[in-house]
């Protein structure tokens, strides 16, 4: 199952059918590794939204904290980078500064084992 999951279906929305499942494959030996290795899209999810900036002058990895349903991400640009320095270049003169695409992504390991089992 992992094998064709990987294969045909890599994409986040796989994520949810192993997001409780996931630690129990583990315990039991059972090989993850096409789901978490560089080439799965299962639990990394790239995004572009027009509301967020797609340029900037800072060339520099950022990784950030984000708490809520990344059905919501798109409307918390600046809940996720408040400060000054993240702000939108566009319409400002960068005055002869390269300018650089940014790629958004989100990790979704996280969220494994962030539910409760009631016995």
């Amino acid at each position: 199952m992992i094998e064709y999951i990987s294969k045909y279906q890599n994409n986040f929305v796989s994520s949810y059918l192993f997001r409780h499942n996931l630690p129990i494959m583990m315990e039991k030996g059972i090989c993850i590794e096409k789901l978490v290795c560089n080439d799965s899209s299962i639990f990394k999810v790239k995004f572009d939204f027009d509301d967020w900036p797609a340029n900037h002058t800072d060339e520099t990895e950022t990784i950030r904290p984000y708490n809520e349903s990344y059905f919501h991400v798109r409307y918390h640009y600046k809940n996720v980078f408040p400060e000054n320095k993240f702000e939108s270049i566009e319409g400002k003169n960068v005055g002869g500064s390269s300018v650089y695409k940014i790629k958004y992504s989100i990790n979704l390991l996280p969220v494994i084992g962030e539910h409760m089992d009631i016995d």
